[in-house]
Order: structure tokens, then sequence, then C-alpha cells
């Protein structure tokens, strides 16, 4: 355990030094898990650079927007395929099980997120992945752990399914929702492949994306902020690796902060689903 924490500790740790590290001492190859030199010019162009906050904001948005659609998606698909009595339940298993196995690729999403208007629309990135069929049948085999008595005894003090579904079912479902939702969170701040494909416009990109563009293809120049990144790596005021890290740290605080606050949901919540039948 000691080992795998080491693993995955250093990387981090190595990652915040070099976002503080001169740029002299950067040139050097000295820094390993603690700051030389220290230097927040990094950081100072991540406070400057508009285009960062403006990524920032539309993930923030991607994140509030695309979760709670996931959740509610994936819950209104798995409460009628948990009850016996549907009658479409079978056929409609197996035609999400095929999904398991079979897309429709890259081209003939891309054709159909096209043909439905949404190119350049926040709904490119969030409705194709709303639903999974992975989380469909863990919230299925959840909601039929749930006592069938308490959906009958709801239905004879008059509710109906949405009512059950909500009153009932969801709330009882804490820790899966929880489990999931923080799922969905990570792939959606982590996601910058779809956005790639559906966003022309830089305006929308999310900080996955501004990442892709400034690690991956070194460019430092794109959108809002990008002559102030140029001229000051021109004159040697910052590393292009110390931008790059300072930006890699400022986008993985929210997750890093969120994750202990879920931790205790997360066990309970991939448990549950594991182990009831």
């Amino acid at each position: 355990m000691v080992f795998i924490i080491v693993v995955m500790i250093y990387p981090l740790l190595h990652v915040f030094a070099m976002s503080l590290s001169s740029t002299a001492q950067m040139d050097l190859g000295n820094i390993t898990v603690y700051p030389l030199g220290f230097d927040t010019e990094g950081y100072k162009f991540i406070i400057n650079n508009p285009q960062f906050w403006n990524s920032y904001k539309n993930t923030l948005l991607y994140v509030v927007v695309g979760t709670p659609i996931s959740l509610l998606f994936t819950s209104l698909i798995a409460y009628p395929l948990a009850m016996k009595e549907f009658v479409l339940r079978k056929p409609l298993s197996i035609f999400l099980a095929i999904t398991l196995f079979f897309n429709g690729g890259l081209i003939p999403t891309y054709l159909v997120i096209q043909s439905l208007g949404l190119i350049n629309t926040i709904w490119a990135l969030v409705l194709p992945g709303a639903v999974t069929t992975f989380n469909v049948i863990i919230y299925r085999t959840v909601f039929q752990s749930i006592p069938i008595e308490m959906r009958e005894s709801a239905f004879m003090d008059g509710a109906n399914d949405l009512t059950i579904l909500f009153r009932i079912y969801m709330p009882l479902s804490k820790a899966l929702l929880a489990t999931f939702g923080l799922f969905s969170i990570v792939g959606i701040w982590n996601d910058w492949f779809d956005p790639l494909i559906y966003f022309n416009n830089v305006t929308m990109y999310p900080i996955a994306l501004y990442l892709e563009q400034m690690i991956v293809q070194g460019n430092f120049t794109q959108g809002a902020g990008g002559n102030l990144a140029a001229d000051a790596i021109n004159n040697l005021l910052v590393s292009p690796v110390t931008i790059q890290m300072a930006v890699v740290v400022v986008a993985m605080l929210p997750v890093l902060i969120l994750y202990p606050f879920a931790q205790r949901y997360f066990t309970k919540g991939i448990l549950i689903g594991a182990i009831k039948s």
C-alpha cells in the first residue's frame, strides 16, 4: 500500500513543484518533489489569461448541466427495467446489452450530432454520453434490491411511478447517485476529445481541451491572452513547462477537493451494485 501511495503521490508533487520552480532550475532538470528557485510566473500567466478562465467556466457549466441530466435519464430508464411486470423489460434489456458490444463509430455519430444541429452547443457534449448501458445495469440492480412492498404500499396511498421513483427509490439510492455523480463529473471534467470534434468555437472549449492545446500541441497563443503568454515565453520570463504545470495544478484542484467528500459514498455505491441481484 505504501508503494502504491508513493507511485500515486510522486507525480502529483512533481507537477506541483515544477509549477513553482524557476526557468533556470527547470532547464537544469533538478526538480523532484519540491520547488527550486521559487517562481510564481506560471500562476501569474493563468490569472492574466482570460481564455483559461473562460475554459474553466465552460467546464463548470458542462458539469453542472451534464451530471444531473445523466443521473436523471439513467434513473428513468433503469426504474421500469427493475419492475418484473413491465412488458417491454426483456426486449429493452437486450437492446441495451447490444450497445455494450457494438456502436455506430465516430463518423456516423458525428453525422447524427450534426444533423440534429448540436454542433457548437453544450448539448453535443452532454447528451451523447448522458446514459451508458453499464450505469443502467447497476441502477437497475440497486432498484431491484429495494423491497417491492414499499412500491405497492405507495401505490395504495395514491402515488404514481414518477412519485415513487423520486420520493422513494432515488432517496434510498443516495450512495449510488453520489458515486455515479462523481463518475460523471470526472468524465466531463477530463473530456477533451468530444469538444475537439464538436466545438469549432474556441470560446466554448472546456479546460481539458485547453490543456490538450497547451501540453500536447504546445499551443500558447490559442484564444484571448495568448499574446501575453507568447511574450513571456519569448522574453524567457517563464518556461513553457512551468505554465503547463501551473495550468494542470489549477485544473485538477476541484476534483482533488471533491473526492474526499464523496469517498464515503464511493465504496458503498459500488458495493451495492456489485453484490445485489
